[in-house]
């Protein structure tokens, strides 16, 4: 589980692990792990592959990052033959306009 005080490599690695580990999925190979910044915080990016329970080769790519005690994701996850780059777009720009919203303690 990530929690709070995590770096996002460590964060990122607890992400590889669920994916690697997911039971319905095989030939898990991660293509890129590296950091990143979602919503101005320093996070990670993970991107990688895998045959679903039906086989069907698919592709995943997320951002995150850790802000105090909260967790944010970003995932794409589409087949890769057809759908995944022609999304991956609007992926990227949800990635690039994320916000955190900051609310000034009382």
């Amino acid at each position: 589980a990530i929690t709070a005080g995590m770096s996002p490599q460590e964060a990122a690695e607890v992400l590889v692990d669920s994916l690697n580990s997911a039971r319905a999925w095989t030939e898990v190979q991660v293509i890129e792990n590296r950091p990143a910044v979602l919503g101005g915080e320093h996070g990670f990016r993970v991107l990688a592959s895998f045959r679903d329970e039906d086989g069907l080769k698919t592709r995943v790519a997320a951002c995150g990052a850790i802000a105090g005690s909260r967790v944010y994701w970003l995932i794409y996850v589409a087949p890769e033959r057809h759908y995944y780059q022609l999304d991956l777009p609007t992926f990227e720009e949800m990635v690039t306009s994320f916000r955190l919203l900051r609310v000034p303690s009382a």
